[in-house]
């Protein structure tokens, strides 16, 4: 039970300690609630569009398109028509799914939608 969790914690961690190291980078001299808010913003989407860029790569969504563009470059190109003439009882392999998993899709979207939602909240409080 543990293992689960820590993903999610060392993700969290990580984006509590990039936004602080942000927020003093950007506001060297003094900052405000306001400017530790709109960091915080930023690393929360970054985060959100990190985990969701990895959760589509993981569901597939991006395969058929690839498998279209190579089918249509294999028939455009005269390398393709020469294939088909040597070997014109084969068909074009099937478009079979890639299975593909990665560990940190899921941490960085809950880390991602926890920040956006806290400086939401915060936003609208201030």
């Amino acid at each position: 039970m543990i293992k689960k969790y820590q993903a999610f914690t060392y993700t969290f961690i990580s984006a509590v300690v990039l936004s602080v190291l942000l927020t003093g980078y950007f506001y060297k001299t003094d900052f405000t609630v306001v400017d530790v808010i709109n960091v915080t913003f930023m690393v929360g989407m970054i985060y959100l569009v990190v985990g969701t860029s990895l959760f589509l790569i993981q569901q597939g969504s991006f395969d058929g398109i690839t498998y279209s563009f190579k089918r249509f470059f294999r028939r455009s190109s005269s390398y393709g028509d020469m294939l088909r003439e040597v070997t014109p009882e084969e068909e074009e392999e099937s478009y079979l799914p890639k299975q593909r998993s990665f560990r940190l899709t899921y941490p960085l979207m809950v880390t991602g939608i926890i920040f956006f939602s806290l400086t939401v909240i915060a936003g609208f409080l201030i």
